[in-house]
Protein backbone atom coordinates (compact mmCIF):
# COMPACT_ATOMS: atom_id res chain seq x y z
CA UNK A 1 0.00 0.00 0.00
CA UNK A 2 1.17 3.37 -0.92
CA UNK A 3 0.77 6.82 1.08
CA UNK A 4 -2.41 8.09 -1.49
CA UNK A 5 -4.27 4.81 -0.68
CA UNK A 6 -3.01 5.45 2.83
CA UNK A 7 -4.94 8.39 2.51
CA UNK A 8 -8.05 7.05 0.60
CA UNK A 9 -8.30 4.47 3.44
CA UNK A 10 -8.47 7.26 6.20
CA UNK A 11 -11.25 9.62 4.76
CA UNK A 12 -13.34 6.46 4.86
CA UNK A 13 -13.43 7.18 8.38
CA UNK A 14 -16.06 8.62 10.74
CA UNK A 15 -14.48 12.16 10.35
CA UNK A 16 -15.70 13.11 13.80
CA UNK A 17 -14.59 10.44 15.50
CA UNK A 18 -11.33 11.44 17.29
CA UNK A 19 -10.50 7.51 18.06
CA UNK A 20 -11.13 7.19 13.89
CA UNK A 21 -8.78 10.56 13.77
CA UNK A 22 -6.15 9.36 16.03
CA UNK A 23 -6.05 6.01 14.38
CA UNK A 24 -5.51 7.57 11.06
CA UNK A 25 -3.01 10.15 11.63
CA UNK A 26 -1.09 7.40 13.82
CA UNK A 27 -1.13 4.75 10.97
CA UNK A 28 0.59 7.81 8.76
CA UNK A 29 3.10 8.83 10.75
CA UNK A 30 4.00 5.86 11.68
CA UNK A 31 4.48 5.12 7.55
CA UNK A 32 6.49 8.33 7.17
CA UNK A 33 8.93 7.52 9.91
CA UNK A 34 9.28 3.87 8.20
CA UNK A 35 12.07 4.45 4.92
CA UNK A 36 11.39 0.61 3.78
CA UNK A 37 7.88 1.73 3.12
CA UNK A 38 8.03 5.73 1.91
CA UNK A 39 6.85 6.34 -1.10
CA UNK A 40 5.81 9.63 -3.52
CA UNK A 41 3.23 11.67 -1.69
CA UNK A 42 0.17 13.72 -2.71
CA UNK A 43 0.55 17.22 -2.72
CA UNK A 44 -0.89 18.09 0.07
CA UNK A 45 -4.58 19.91 0.28
CA UNK A 46 -4.62 21.36 3.51
CA UNK A 47 -6.87 19.39 4.94
CA UNK A 48 -7.11 18.57 8.73
CA UNK A 49 -8.21 15.97 10.67
CA UNK A 50 -9.08 17.78 13.96
CA UNK A 51 -9.06 16.08 17.35
CA UNK A 52 -10.00 18.14 20.16
CA UNK A 53 -8.63 17.47 23.87
CA UNK A 54 -10.72 17.81 26.76
CA UNK A 55 -10.27 20.85 28.39
CA UNK A 56 -8.04 22.68 26.49
CA UNK A 57 -8.24 25.50 23.95
CA UNK A 58 -5.41 24.09 21.89
CA UNK A 59 -5.95 20.84 19.76
CA UNK A 60 -4.10 18.28 17.47
CA UNK A 61 -4.36 18.54 14.60
CA UNK A 62 -3.79 15.73 12.29
CA UNK A 63 -1.59 16.33 9.41
CA UNK A 64 1.69 15.30 8.47
CA UNK A 65 4.21 17.86 9.00
CA UNK A 66 7.25 17.65 6.54
CA UNK A 67 10.18 20.28 6.41
CA UNK A 68 13.01 20.41 3.21
CA UNK A 69 16.76 20.79 4.39
CA UNK A 70 17.00 24.31 2.97
CA UNK A 71 17.87 26.24 6.55
CA UNK A 72 15.89 26.72 9.80
CA UNK A 73 12.77 27.68 10.71
CA UNK A 74 11.43 31.42 11.64
CA UNK A 75 10.00 30.84 15.02
CA UNK A 76 6.69 31.72 15.53
CA UNK A 77 5.67 35.16 17.27
CA UNK A 78 4.23 34.41 21.17
CA UNK A 79 0.80 36.10 20.06
CA UNK A 80 -1.02 33.39 18.35
CA UNK A 81 -4.23 34.51 19.41
CA UNK A 82 -6.22 37.10 17.73
CA UNK A 83 -9.82 38.13 17.74
CA UNK A 84 -12.06 37.11 15.28
CA UNK A 85 -12.52 39.48 12.39
CA UNK A 86 -15.77 40.19 11.43
CA UNK A 87 -17.11 40.77 8.13
CA UNK A 88 -17.05 44.26 6.43
CA UNK A 89 -19.10 45.60 3.35
CA UNK A 90 -16.38 46.15 0.67
CA UNK A 91 -13.55 44.44 2.83
CA UNK A 92 -13.15 41.47 0.30
CA UNK A 93 -11.42 43.85 -1.77
CA UNK A 94 -7.92 42.62 -0.96
CA UNK A 95 -9.38 39.21 -3.37
CA UNK A 96 -9.78 41.55 -6.25
CA UNK A 97 -6.25 43.62 -5.94
CA UNK A 98 -5.15 40.30 -5.85
CA UNK A 99 -7.01 38.86 -8.51
CA UNK A 100 -5.26 42.10 -10.51
CA UNK A 101 -2.09 41.45 -9.91
CA UNK A 102 -2.13 37.75 -10.41
CA UNK A 103 -3.80 38.32 -13.37
CA UNK A 104 -0.34 40.71 -14.12
CA UNK A 105 2.11 38.48 -13.60
CA UNK A 106 4.11 36.78 -16.62
CA UNK A 107 3.72 33.27 -17.02
CA UNK A 108 6.79 31.70 -15.79
CA UNK A 109 8.90 29.02 -17.85
CA UNK A 110 11.92 26.75 -16.84
CA UNK A 111 12.69 22.83 -16.02
CA UNK A 112 10.75 22.64 -13.13
CA UNK A 113 8.38 24.52 -11.21
CA UNK A 114 9.22 24.56 -7.70
CA UNK A 115 6.68 25.23 -4.53
CA UNK A 116 8.25 25.61 -0.81
CA UNK A 117 5.99 25.60 2.00
CA UNK A 118 7.07 25.66 5.98
CA UNK A 119 4.36 24.09 8.06
CA UNK A 120 3.61 23.86 11.86
CA UNK A 121 0.88 22.02 14.02
CA UNK A 122 0.44 23.03 17.64
CA UNK A 123 -0.98 20.55 20.03
CA UNK A 124 -1.39 20.97 24.32
CA UNK A 125 0.97 18.51 26.07
CA UNK A 126 2.01 17.75 29.86
CA UNK A 127 0.57 16.90 32.89
CA UNK A 128 -3.30 18.06 34.37
CA UNK A 129 -1.44 20.69 36.61
CA UNK A 130 1.68 21.87 33.71
CA UNK A 131 -0.73 22.33 30.19
CA UNK A 132 1.54 24.00 27.51
CA UNK A 133 1.77 24.13 23.79
CA UNK A 134 4.42 23.08 21.31
CA UNK A 135 4.73 23.04 17.82
CA UNK A 136 5.40 20.32 15.64
CA UNK A 137 7.93 22.23 12.36
CA UNK A 138 9.05 20.90 8.95
CA UNK A 139 8.99 22.42 5.54
CA UNK A 140 8.36 20.82 1.99
CA UNK A 141 9.20 20.97 -1.27
CA UNK A 142 7.74 19.96 -4.42
CA UNK A 143 9.64 19.74 -8.13
CA UNK A 144 7.24 19.35 -10.67
CA UNK A 145 9.46 18.69 -13.86
CA UNK A 146 7.77 20.53 -17.11
CA UNK A 147 9.16 17.96 -19.85
CA UNK A 148 6.67 15.69 -20.46
CA UNK A 149 8.91 12.75 -20.16
CA UNK A 150 11.08 14.49 -17.03
CA UNK A 151 11.01 12.93 -13.29
CA UNK A 152 9.22 15.10 -10.64
CA UNK A 153 10.27 15.26 -6.95
CA UNK A 154 9.40 15.48 -3.44
CA UNK A 155 11.56 16.74 -0.76
CA UNK A 156 11.21 16.29 3.12
CA UNK A 157 12.90 16.58 6.53
CA UNK A 158 10.83 16.25 10.07
CA UNK A 159 11.62 18.99 12.63
CA UNK A 160 10.02 17.57 15.51
CA UNK A 161 8.43 19.38 18.26
CA UNK A 162 9.85 22.24 20.37
CA UNK A 163 7.64 24.53 23.09
CA UNK A 164 5.81 26.97 21.29
CA UNK A 165 6.42 30.29 23.01
CA UNK A 166 8.07 31.91 26.72
CA UNK A 167 5.28 30.43 28.70
CA UNK A 168 5.35 27.31 27.10
CA UNK A 169 8.90 26.88 27.48
CA UNK A 170 8.75 27.87 31.29
CA UNK A 171 6.03 25.15 31.69
CA UNK A 172 8.31 22.75 29.49
CA UNK A 173 10.99 23.18 31.61
CA UNK A 174 9.12 22.38 35.24
CA UNK A 175 7.83 19.24 33.11
CA UNK A 176 11.78 18.46 33.27
CA UNK A 177 12.32 19.32 29.73
CA UNK A 178 11.01 16.19 27.83
CA UNK A 179 11.94 15.26 24.25
CA UNK A 180 8.70 13.32 23.59
CA UNK A 181 5.25 13.99 24.55
CA UNK A 182 2.15 11.44 24.78
CA UNK A 183 -1.13 13.62 23.68
CA UNK A 184 -4.21 11.49 25.05
CA UNK A 185 -7.69 11.47 23.95
CA UNK A 186 -10.79 13.01 25.77
CA UNK A 187 -12.11 10.86 28.43
CA UNK A 188 -13.88 8.12 27.62
CA UNK A 189 -12.05 7.51 24.35
CA UNK A 190 -9.24 5.61 23.36
CA UNK A 191 -5.71 6.91 21.01
CA UNK A 192 -2.91 8.56 21.53
CA UNK A 193 -0.73 10.63 19.16
CA UNK A 194 3.34 10.88 19.85
CA UNK A 195 4.89 13.81 19.86
CA UNK A 196 8.79 13.79 19.56
CA UNK A 197 11.44 16.40 19.62
CA UNK A 198 13.89 14.68 17.80
CA UNK A 199 14.47 15.47 13.83
CA UNK A 200 14.22 13.21 10.72
CA UNK A 201 17.27 12.96 8.35
CA UNK A 202 15.99 14.60 4.62
CA UNK A 203 14.89 12.19 1.82
CA UNK A 204 13.14 12.35 -1.25
CA UNK A 205 10.86 10.90 -3.53
CA UNK A 206 10.63 11.18 -7.25
CA UNK A 207 7.04 10.88 -8.57
CA UNK A 208 5.93 9.24 -11.56
CA UNK A 209 5.59 11.20 -14.92
CA UNK A 210 1.60 11.63 -15.16
CA UNK A 211 1.01 10.85 -11.75
CA UNK A 212 -1.77 12.11 -9.69
CA UNK A 213 0.28 14.23 -7.90
CA UNK A 214 -2.04 16.92 -6.59
CA UNK A 215 -4.86 17.22 -4.65
CA UNK A 216 -7.71 19.01 -6.30
CA UNK A 217 -11.50 18.17 -4.23
CA UNK A 218 -12.69 14.75 -3.74
CA UNK A 219 -9.23 13.28 -5.66
CA UNK A 220 -6.03 14.00 -6.64
CA UNK A 221 -5.30 15.12 -10.16
CA UNK A 222 -2.67 15.58 -12.79
CA UNK A 223 -0.97 18.74 -14.21
CA UNK A 224 -3.10 17.82 -17.72
CA UNK A 225 -5.89 17.93 -15.64
CA UNK A 226 -4.80 21.21 -13.66
CA UNK A 227 -3.79 23.15 -17.19
CA UNK A 228 -7.36 23.02 -17.79
CA UNK A 229 -9.16 24.46 -15.17
CA UNK A 230 -10.86 27.35 -16.58
CA UNK A 231 -9.83 31.19 -16.00
CA UNK A 232 -13.29 32.40 -16.00
CA UNK A 233 -14.37 32.46 -11.88
CA UNK A 234 -18.21 31.09 -12.86
CA UNK A 235 -16.62 28.53 -14.77
CA UNK A 236 -13.96 27.70 -12.25
CA UNK A 237 -16.38 27.59 -9.87
CA UNK A 238 -18.81 25.34 -11.72
CA UNK A 239 -15.98 23.07 -12.36
CA UNK A 240 -14.92 22.58 -9.20
CA UNK A 241 -18.33 21.82 -8.26
CA UNK A 242 -18.74 19.02 -10.37
CA UNK A 243 -16.10 17.50 -7.64
CA UNK A 244 -18.81 18.50 -4.81
CA UNK A 245 -20.10 15.27 -3.55
CA UNK A 246 -21.36 16.75 0.46
CA UNK A 247 -17.83 17.37 1.66
CA UNK A 248 -17.12 15.19 4.88
CA UNK A 249 -14.12 13.19 5.68
CA UNK A 250 -11.41 16.27 6.19
CA UNK A 251 -13.16 18.81 4.13
CA UNK A 252 -16.23 21.03 5.20
CA UNK A 253 -20.01 20.25 4.27
CA UNK A 254 -20.77 23.44 3.50
CA UNK A 255 -20.23 24.17 -0.32
CA UNK A 256 -18.95 28.01 0.03
CA UNK A 257 -16.52 26.70 2.73
CA UNK A 258 -15.65 23.79 0.58
CA UNK A 259 -14.93 26.10 -2.15
CA UNK A 260 -12.42 28.56 0.03
CA UNK A 261 -10.93 25.45 0.41
CA UNK A 262 -10.30 24.21 -2.68
CA UNK A 263 -9.66 27.62 -4.07
CA UNK A 264 -7.63 28.52 -1.55
CA UNK A 265 -5.50 25.40 -2.66
CA UNK A 266 -5.39 26.50 -6.18
CA UNK A 267 -3.74 29.54 -5.60
CA UNK A 268 -1.63 28.52 -3.04
CA UNK A 269 -0.09 24.72 -3.82
CA UNK A 270 -0.68 24.28 -7.30
CA UNK A 271 1.50 25.28 -10.99
CA UNK A 272 -1.93 26.97 -12.62
CA UNK A 273 -1.46 30.20 -15.15
CA UNK A 274 -2.04 33.48 -13.56
CA UNK A 275 -5.33 33.28 -15.21
CA UNK A 276 -6.31 30.61 -13.31
CA UNK A 277 -4.80 31.78 -9.91
CA UNK A 278 -6.34 35.43 -10.94
CA UNK A 279 -9.72 33.40 -11.06
CA UNK A 280 -9.27 31.59 -7.88
CA UNK A 281 -9.19 34.67 -5.96
CA UNK A 282 -12.74 36.16 -7.98
CA UNK A 283 -14.00 33.04 -6.84
CA UNK A 284 -13.08 33.40 -3.42
CA UNK A 285 -14.56 37.07 -3.44
CA UNK A 286 -17.91 36.16 -4.29
CA UNK A 287 -18.48 33.36 -1.50
CA UNK A 288 -20.80 34.38 0.91
CA UNK A 289 -19.27 34.45 4.89
CA UNK A 290 -16.00 35.66 3.66
CA UNK A 291 -14.88 37.80 5.92
CA UNK A 292 -12.12 40.79 5.89
CA UNK A 293 -9.98 40.52 9.18
CA UNK A 294 -7.38 43.59 7.56
CA UNK A 295 -3.62 43.41 8.16
CA UNK A 296 -2.01 40.74 10.13
CA UNK A 297 1.02 39.17 10.25
CA UNK A 298 1.68 34.90 9.46
CA UNK A 299 3.29 32.38 11.97
CA UNK A 300 6.84 34.25 10.56
CA UNK A 301 6.01 37.57 11.03
CA UNK A 302 5.41 38.57 7.94
CA UNK A 303 2.84 41.42 6.93
CA UNK A 304 -0.02 40.61 4.71
CA UNK A 305 -3.93 40.94 4.64
CA UNK A 306 -6.48 38.22 5.30
CA UNK A 307 -9.50 36.90 4.79
CA UNK A 308 -11.25 34.17 6.17
CA UNK A 309 -14.21 32.00 6.97
CA UNK A 310 -16.06 30.17 9.55
CA UNK A 311 -16.96 26.22 9.75
CA UNK A 312 -18.64 24.85 12.60
CA UNK A 313 -18.34 21.52 13.44
CA UNK A 314 -19.02 19.05 16.35
CA UNK A 315 -15.36 19.64 17.03
CA UNK A 316 -15.99 23.22 17.75
CA UNK A 317 -16.06 26.36 15.60
CA UNK A 318 -12.98 27.10 13.79
CA UNK A 319 -11.41 30.49 11.62
CA UNK A 320 -9.39 29.46 8.03
CA UNK A 321 -7.37 31.91 7.28
CA UNK A 322 -5.75 33.35 3.63
CA UNK A 323 -3.77 35.42 4.51
CA UNK A 324 -2.11 37.30 1.26
CA UNK A 325 0.86 40.43 0.12
CA UNK A 326 -1.26 43.41 -1.00
CA UNK A 327 1.71 44.56 -3.11
CA UNK A 328 2.59 41.32 -4.92
CA UNK A 329 -0.80 39.37 -4.69
CA UNK A 330 0.74 36.11 -3.93
CA UNK A 331 -0.32 34.27 -0.84
CA UNK A 332 1.67 34.08 2.09
CA UNK A 333 0.08 31.66 4.53
CA UNK A 334 -3.06 29.27 5.42
CA UNK A 335 -4.02 29.39 8.83
CA UNK A 336 -6.56 26.99 11.13
CA UNK A 337 -7.82 28.19 14.56
CA UNK A 338 -9.71 27.08 17.25
CA UNK A 339 -12.58 30.35 18.26
CA UNK A 340 -12.54 31.06 21.84
CA UNK A 341 -15.40 31.52 24.27
CA UNK A 342 -14.01 35.14 24.80
CA UNK A 343 -14.07 35.97 20.21
CA UNK A 344 -10.27 35.35 20.25
CA UNK A 345 -9.20 32.52 17.77
CA UNK A 346 -6.05 30.10 18.50
CA UNK A 347 -3.72 29.14 16.17
CA UNK A 348 -3.52 25.35 15.86
CA UNK A 349 -1.93 24.48 12.39
CA UNK A 350 -0.38 26.94 9.61
CA UNK A 351 1.24 26.44 6.31
CA UNK A 352 3.33 29.41 4.39
CA UNK A 353 4.26 29.64 1.31
CA UNK A 354 8.02 30.28 1.21
CA UNK A 355 8.62 30.98 -2.36
CA UNK A 356 6.85 29.62 -5.85
CA UNK A 357 8.02 29.45 -9.36
CA UNK A 358 9.83 27.90 -12.25
CA UNK A 359 13.98 27.17 -12.16
CA UNK A 360 16.08 25.99 -14.73
CA UNK A 361 17.77 24.42 -11.51
CA UNK A 362 17.87 20.83 -10.62
CA UNK A 363 16.55 19.47 -7.15
CA UNK A 364 18.80 19.38 -4.72
CA UNK A 365 20.52 15.86 -3.72
CA UNK A 366 18.98 14.30 -0.73
CA UNK A 367 19.04 10.26 0.48
CA UNK A 368 16.65 8.57 -1.09
CA UNK A 369 14.17 6.40 0.86
CA UNK A 370 16.01 3.37 2.53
Amino acid sequence: MNEIELLAGMRAETPEDPEALARARQRLLQRAADPAVRRARPQPAHRRWVWPLAGVGGLAAAGLVVTVVLGGITPVPPAVNAPVGAAQPGGQNILLVAAERAEDAAQGSGRYWVNRTESGVISEVGPADNRYRVVERGRAETWVAQAPDGTSWWISQSLGAQPLGPADRAAWRRDGEPDSWTVTAPAGKRGSLEISAGARPPFGNPIGTGSESFALGDRNVTQREIDALPTDPAQLRSALLDRFHGGGGDMPTDQDRWLFAVGSNIITDMPVSPGVRAAAYRMLDDLSGVRDLGSVQDAEGRAGQAVAVIDESRNGTFESRLIIDPDSGRPLARETRLVQPDGSAELTNYDLMIGTGYTDDSPPPVPAPR
